[in-house]
């Protein structure tokens, strides 16, 4: 509720500023904008000025991974379903990391021009220029409204998460939606077996050649309509209210990550794919930065994928730390 009523002011302030005919206010802002520089154990961190919604996909997270060890009945490290619990968490983990790198690292910002300094692309007229930072816009670089500043290869700035996502930072997201995918697919699989298991004849708790880690069905004097005694039916209701609500997480978020993952290795961005830029070809992809990718879009797809792959893992190294060293060294020189 909290973050739909910030961005609801939010878009009234903006309807405010274009009724009146104004801009953004031109305050002076250093080279990440909006993003708070900070250092951390010696490393130079970048915080997202909405990074406080990270919390909340956070706290689902951790209550779905918290009822599913729950409810699917954890009982001793001596069955092999210990191996399975560790992977669950290994994925959380990496996905908690994953979201918290979106908010806190370069996303591959343009860095805003400092007084004295000058745009190299300035006399490029083929370029777009920002009419908030005042730079020309390379090829795929879009104006963050929320960072204000260009980011290269922009995606979109997610507000679940709160991070920008661009050519830096599209290897956390696309990991971030995989790692949940993956651990809510996983539970839900786990879920079932557990209902199978309450279901099934009853086991010794003690033997040690049980296959599940789940508890021995509840046997009842009467038995219900799903076939499970009295005992057992608030449990049986929990499941299958967990089980409903983790399946649906994993296939909204499975299916976006692997959406993710054809947009990586064909080399495009949601931004562009939701304008249908991934199509154009001839002039009106040259105009538009994008004639690098109309020889592509007819080439085979194989070929060119691990290239993609490899440059999404290991993008180019940060413009907006070099911009921050040269502003420190700046400060740092006697007048």
């Amino acid at each position: 509720v909290s973050v739909l009523y910030w961005r609801l002011a939010q878009s009234r302030a903006g309807m405010k500023q274009r009724g009146l005919g104004l801009r953004e206010p031109r305050a002076p802002l250093g080279p990440c904008g909006k993003l708070r520089a900070t250092r951390w154990f010696g490393t130079r961190w970048y915080v997202s000025p909405d990074l406080c919604t990270w919390c909340v996909p956070t706290c689902i997270t951790l209550f779905l991974l918290c009822g599913t060890l729950a409810v699917a009945g954890w009982v001793g490290v001596r069955s092999p379903g210990m191996w399975e619990m560790w992977f669950l968490l290994a994925t959380v983990a990496t996905a908690l990391a994953c979201s918290l790198a979106c908010g806190l690292t370069d996303p591959g910002v343009l860095p805003r021009l400092q007084p004295g300094e000058v745009d190299i692309n300035e006399n490029d007229e083929t370029l777009r220029k920002c009419d908030y930072c005042g730079l020309r816009r390379p090829p795929r670089t879009n104006h963050c409204h929320t960072c204000d500043v260009c980011v290269l290869e922009h995606d979109h700035h997610c507000g679940v998460i709160g991070g920008c996502v661009g050519q830096r930072s599209l290897r956390w997201f696309t990991l971030y939606l995989l790692s949940i995918g993956v651990a809510t697919s996983h539970g839900a699989s786990w879920l079932v077996r557990s209902m199978i298991a309450m279901n099934s004849p009853s086991q010794s708790a003690d033997s040690p050649s049980t296959p599940m880690p789940f508890p021995p069905p509840v046997r009842g004097r009467r038995r219900g309509s799903l076939g499970f005694g009295d005992e057992a039916g608030p449990h049986m209701a929990f499941h299958i209210m967990l089980l409903i609500f983790v399946a649906n997480v994993a296939l909204v978020v499975g299916c976006l990550g692997v959406y993710y993952v054809f947009l990586v290795c064909s080399d495009t961005t949601r931004r562009e794919a939701s304008r249908g830029k991934a199509r154009m070809v001839g002039e009106a992809a040259a105009i538009c930065g994008h004639e690098h990718r109309a020889a592509e879009l007819t080439s085979r797809f194989a070929w060119r994928t691990f290239g993609r792959l490899g440059r999404v893992c290991h993008p180019p190294p940060s413009l907006l730390d070099e911009a921050m060293d040269r502003a420190e060294n700046a400060k740092a020189r006697p007048a």
